[in-house]
C-alpha cells in the first residue's frame, strides 16, 4: 500500500502504511515478518517481500519518474 499511496501522492496514507510496516510487521532488526496465526503458522515467519516493498515504497515517496520526467 505504501507504493500505491505514494504514486497517488497521498502523503498521509503513505506515511501511515510505512509506519504500520515498521511497527506491526517488523522486528527490532527491521526484517519483516508475517505474524503468528496467519495461515495457521504457530510462530512469526520472516518474509522478504516486506523488506523489498518497504524500500520501494520509501523511494517512491521521495522520487517519482513517469512519462519522461523526474519529480521530487
Amino acid at each position: 500500500m505504501i507504493c500505491f499511496y505514494a504514486r497517488l501522492k497521498d502523503a498521509p496514507k503513505a506515511e501511515e502504511s510505512l509506519n504500520t510496516l515498521l511497527t506491526n510487521f517488523s522486528r527490532e532488526n527491521l526484517l519483516t515478518i508475517s505474524p503468528k496465526g496467519i495461515a495457521g503458522a504457530p510462530f512469526d515467519v520472516f518474509v522478504f517481500d516486506g523488506n523489498a516493498a518497504g524500500a520501494a515504497g520509501l523511494a517512491e515517496m521521495l522520487v517519482q519518474g513517469h512519462e519522461g520526467y523526474v519529480e521530487l
